[in-house]
């Protein structure tokens, strides 16, 4: 064979390559290529795809904190799409054709929304949108985690606490301190159509339990001092539910408040159950309360000190002290009392030195000083003050010899840098003979 002349069996060889490169061209265009996409997107904004080719569009999102979203699908043909978290486990999936809306409660993370064709891949134009709302909780560490809410603070007393059931969190669990044996009363109430509080004790184990729905419920349970864990569980439906713990801290009983001196009130009272101590208020008349806090898990017994002479207001009310925070009972009704300066008693004077006169006195109470004053027959009062917290004895000279003097003596106290005073003794006379 001549250079560039095909020979039969060359020729052979080239139809074969021919044919078989022809087969391969018309199996690749009826061959589908799988095209998937995939988007980051933004709550509340929407966003137009297409399916076609078996590919898949892959829509991304993050819930910063638990809360409840809403997708809203919309296409002309049959629809398919799933719900993955981060760990790629399925938390739905479903199909439609037309206008779908689903609603999910998801605790924070990453998601992942796949959307397809159907089998018969067919295209379809579709158009996505996802909407976010919190559910507000009010604590944010897992709470599903037994081991790490007994390391987390109680929960406060008499605050509403907000918490959620989702699709991938069904269970909840909150510490809660007794900090005395009584009686801890609930107040539940719920957006899902049933939930399950179950009350345990430090080794887990089911003390009590109380089921509530949309329409609410009071429940109580007694409990002896010590940790207990609230454990909150889905039984139908997901969504929020919130909840407010109250302890019942009883008022003080046998309050008396007496004055005991001048300046001084003596306030007692005696316990109802464990506490932490007490609060004391008291007022002078229309004047503002002040308050005195008192710690002690013992009868109340104590002096309010540095008053000024007048009438008091005084209640007390118990306290217990968890987490750092303070819980009150009631306030006892209004006790009065009265803190009087009282003149002083057994005064006595007498002739004796020269031109002079020795008046003494025994004080009644907390007193500052004296106030003596005297005169000669129908004169005019001269005064002498005399600073001390002792009986009277005290000694005046410069008298006129065979006049007669009248006496007399009061206390006073002072308060905050004002000055009270008793009243006045009883007249005493004594004629100066020397």
């Amino acid at each position: 064979m001549k250079k560039g002349i095909f020979t039969k069996n060359s020729f052979k060889r080239l139809l074969a390559y021919l044919i078989a490169f022809v087969f391969i061209c018309a199996i690749n265009q009826k061959m589908e290529v799988r095209a998937d996409s995939s988007t980051t997107i933004s709550f509340g904004e929407t966003y137009e795809g297409t399916t076609a080719n078996g590919g898949i569009n892959k829509y991304y999102f993050e819930l910063p904190e638990a809360g409840r979203i809403t997708i809203n699908l919309n296409s002309q043909s049959w629809l398919g799409w799933e719900l993955l978290d981060s760990s790629y486990n399925d938390i739905d999936s479903a199909g439609k054709t037309g206008t779908s809306r689903v609603v999910y409660d998801l605790i924070p993370g990453k998601y992942e929304l796949n959307i397809m064709q159907d089998y018969n891949h067919n295209k379809s134009d579709y158009t996505v949108l996802v909407h976010f709302e919190s559910a507000h909780e009010t604590f944010t560490y897992d709470n599903n985690m037994y081991i790490d809410v007994a390391t987390q603070a109680a929960i406060p007393y008499s605050q509403k606490i907000i918490g959620q059931l989702a699709v991938n969190d069904t269970i909840d669990y909150y510490k809660l301190e007794m900090p005395f044996d009584g009686t801890v009363k609930f107040s539940l109430l719920a957006n899902m159509r049933e939930v399950k509080m179950t009350i345990r004790n430090s080794q887990d184990e089911v003390l009590d339990f109380a089921y509530f729905k949309e329409n609410g419920l009071n429940y109580s349970c007694a409990l002896k001092k010590g940790t207990y864990y609230l454990c909150f569980t889905q039984v139908y439906g997901t969504g929020t539910y919130w909840f407010t713990a109250s302890s019942e801290i009883k008022t003080p009983v046998n309050v008396a408040v007496n004055a005991s001196s001048a300046t001084s009130v003596k306030v007692t009272a005696t316990k109802s159950g464990e506490i932490s101590g007490y609060e004391i208020r008291y007022k002078k008349g229309s004047g503002s309360w002040k308050n005195i806090v008192k710690t002690g898990n013992k009868n109340l017994n104590t002096n309010i000190t540095d008053l000024a002479p007048g009438t008091y207001n005084v209640q007390v009310r118990a306290y217990c002290a968890v987490s750092g925070k303070k819980y009150y009972s009631n306030w006892s009704d209004i006790k009065s009392v009265t803190c009087q300066l009282k003149k002083p008693t057994s005064l006595k004077v007498k002739n004796s030195v020269s031109k002079g006169m020795k008046i003494t006195a025994k004080k009644s109470g907390t007193i500052t000083g004296y106030t003596i004053r005297y005169k000669k027959n129908s004169g005019s009062w001269k005064s002498v003050k005399v600073k001390t917290n002792k009986n009277l004895n005290k000694t005046i000279k410069k008298l006129k010899k065979g006049s007669v003097y009248k006496v007399q003596v009061r206390t006073y106290c002072v308060v905050s840098g004002k000055t009270y005073h008793s009243q006045w003794s009883n007249t005493v006379s004594v004629k100066i003979k020397k």
